[in-house]
């Protein structure tokens, strides 16, 4: 590079620091392996499937003991029946008109509604269009997945009377919606206006309903064309459970599919671990190498990184 006619000590002096030096290949998955004892604590593993638990939890990180504690607020008071509260809609024009007449029905009764849509699109697209506009401001608020200043006065006026607010699936976690207002009957109701792909998710969205020992309620608003690009359902054997099984069988049969969908995510990713695996424990040995000043060793390994 010095003999280059327009070298220039002061770029190459700059641009040094950004030389990357390969020092190994580590998997996430193989690190907590090195640990003494892995303790955790989680609200997500009673609905992990059993493939999951055993290839993962059992096999995996040998993690033999699991124990579920009850919620000192004790059982849930969340209303939601598989029947009457999930429902499938074949357009976007009927899918935005339910969950507009759920909105409705509940700012009736005085009670606050959260809906939850699958994308940030999703969540735009009904606050634009005819029924979304049918509200007028500030009764029905949206909250974009880049809002930052989601903050406790923010989250408290989503669950006053009368009070509707839009969100994008990721707020379905953490945000604690707990009713304050002592006058509302019912308390909040909850929209999920997709099919989550993953049982944990579901979980975590309806929590945000009924929260420490308050009444909540609960439904599923589904689009039939999103089953079908998460789950792989056809529209035709979706509209034909619907009709024959109500809620329940939508629910049934789109459960398992998504069961099938998290096997087969684990499948996936272990393939990957354990082809990540190799490379994990020859950079594992070249740290090793290093720290102990073996520099011939690790020179060796080093060249097979």
């Amino acid at each position: 590079e010095r003999q280059n006619p327009s070298f220039q000590r002061h770029h190459a002096e700059v641009n040094l620091g950004n030389i990357i030096v390969g020092c190994g290949n580590f998997s996430y998955a193989e690190i907590p392996n090195a640990y003494v004892a892995i303790l955790g604590v989680t609200g997500t593993l009673k609905p992990l499937t059993n493939y999951e638990k055993k290839e993962i939890i059992e096999n995996m990180y040998r993690i033999k003991k699991t124990t579920i504690t009850p919620s000192i607020y004790g059982g849930s008071d969340c209303r939601f029946g598989k029947d009457n509260d999930v429902k499938l809609q074949i357009s976007q024009d009927s899918f935005h008109q339910e969950i507009q007449k759920s909105i409705f029905d509940n700012f009736t009764k005085g009670r606050a509604t959260l809906v939850f849509f699958r994308t940030n699109k999703a969540m735009r697209d009904f606050e634009e269009s005819e029924e979304g506009m049918s509200f007028k401001a500030p009764r029905l608020k949206a909250i974009d997945e880049e809002c930052d200043n989601i903050d406790a006065a923010v989250v408290k006026a989503t669950t006053l009377e009368h009070a509707a607010t839009l969100f994008p699936r990721v707020y379905g976690r953490g945000l604690d919606f707990k009713c304050r207002d002592r006058k509302m009957e019912g308390g909040v109701h909850v929209i999920q206006a997709f099919f989550s792909d993953s049982l944990s998710e579901e979980i975590q969205i309806k929590g945000r309903t009924a929260r420490q020992g308050d009444k909540g309620s609960y439904e599923i608003i589904a689009l039939a064309s999103d089953l079908t690009v998460d789950l792989g359902l056809t529209q035709q054997e979706l509209v034909q459970t619907h009709t024959n099984s109500k809620g329940s069988g939508l629910y049934d049969l789109a459960h398992k599919a998504r069961l099938e969908k998290a096997n087969e995510g684990v499948r996936k990713r272990l393939a990957q671990v354990k082809s990540a695996s190799l490379a994990h424990a020859k950079s594992i040995k070249y740290r090793k190498a290093l720290v102990e000043g073996k520099m011939e060793l690790a020179r060796c390994l080093q060249s097979e990184l």
